[in-house]
């Protein structure tokens, strides 16, 4: 009888080995799957945060006040303008435009920030002298 336990038991360790080790498997598995998991979450996280905003939802860029119409007057340099309105702008030179666009009768609109020296244009767009010959905007400039 001292033989069937000894056999009984030379077989039951490794079948216990096996199971400790499968047990030890599936809670290192189960660990690795929660820490993956997290890691996930988190970098789905930084992910969404530094996507950048949908069309809709962009606010306006500041450009300042905005001025629309017709050139009544322009300086020989383009530095210079008048509106049919009124208004007096100065497109230093910093605004790159074909200054030839920049005569009467052409329409603009035209963002600028109210200075000491006057009406100083950021962004300044020349639309087309005739709508709908397939232009819109002929020529559209920023600042640099």
């Amino acid at each position: 009888m001292g033989l069937i336990a000894v056999v009984t038991v030379t077989y039951a360790a490794p079948r216990l080995a096996l199971l400790v080790q499968s047990q030890v498997d599936m809670k290192s598995i189960r660990g690795l799957v929660v820490v993956m998991s997290f890691v996930s979450a988190v970098m789905v996280g930084a992910m969404a945060s530094a996507a950048p905003p949908r069309i809709g939802d962009q606010a306006p860029l500041p450009l300042g006040a905005v001025a629309q119409g017709t050139i009544a007057w322009a300086s020989a340099n383009g530095e210079w303008l008048v509106l049919k309105g009124g208004t007096h702008l100065i497109v230093p030179e910093s605004v790159n435009i074909p200054r030839a666009k920049l005569t009467a009768p052409h329409s603009v609109k035209a963002y600028y920030d109210r200075t000491d020296r006057g009406n100083v244009v950021r962004l300044i767009e020349v639309q087309a002298l005739h709508p709908g010959s397939g232009g819109g905007i002929e020529g559209k400039a920023t600042q640099r």
